[in-house]
């Protein structure tokens, strides 16, 4: 069994003032030393990265967006599949959770005894993909996901306030809408 170690946060968070945020579950780069000696040469330079994603939505952040940046390598282990590893989709040639080839499907350990057993998939787990995910659902469940009020083509809205959450359809004439209220068309 190889144990699983690693000296880096699972992920760093940007917080933002808007309410959106943007996960990154691939941007990471780092494998820790002893998991990179069993990679091939080519694994080791870890090809299936999103290398600038994170740069590229640097406006996000300046609007007020917060990032979530994993740090780790989708070969140690993917943040964007579920934790029991099963499959996005069903049928289709996909990378694991914690991956053993490449999307060009090949190997990216040098021997298949390099190859994580369950132990250290679970180690990595709880060290990296828990982390990231626990995070992930802090902040959605934090956040303060209130948005303007959708006003539809149909709508008719006369001398009313409308709140943020509110959805009109129908027609509206000298009222206030509390937050949420949804007006169907033809009201």
């Amino acid at each position: 069994m190889t144990a699983f170690a690693t000296t880096q946060p699972p992920f760093l968070f940007h917080a933002g003032t808007a309410p959106l945020l943007i996960s990154f579950p691939h941007a990471g780069t780092h494998v820790p030393e002893a998991l990179a000696a069993r990679l091939t040469p080519k694994a080791r330079q870890v090809p299936d990265t999103d290398w600038h994603l994170p740069i590229l939505y640097g406006f996000a952040r300046a609007m007020g967006a917060s990032l979530l940046v994993a740090t780790h390598s989708r070969y140690v282990i993917d943040l964007n599949r579920p934790p029991d590893g099963a499959s996005l989709y069903p049928g289709r040639s996909v990378t694991a959770l914690c991956p053993v080839d490449d999307f060009d499907g090949e190997r990216i350990y040098l021997q298949a005894a390099d190859e994580p057993a369950e132990a250290e998939i679970a180690a990595r787990r709880e060290a990296v993909w828990q982390p990231y995910h626990a995070k992930l659902a802090e902040e959605l469940a934090e956040a303060d996901w209130t948005l303007p009020a959708r006003i539809e083509q149909e709508a008719e809205v006369h001398e009313s306030l409308i709140s943020p959450g509110c959805v009109v359809g129908g027609s509206v004439t000298r009222s206030v809408l509390a937050p949420g209220v949804v007006i169907e068309p033809g009201a």
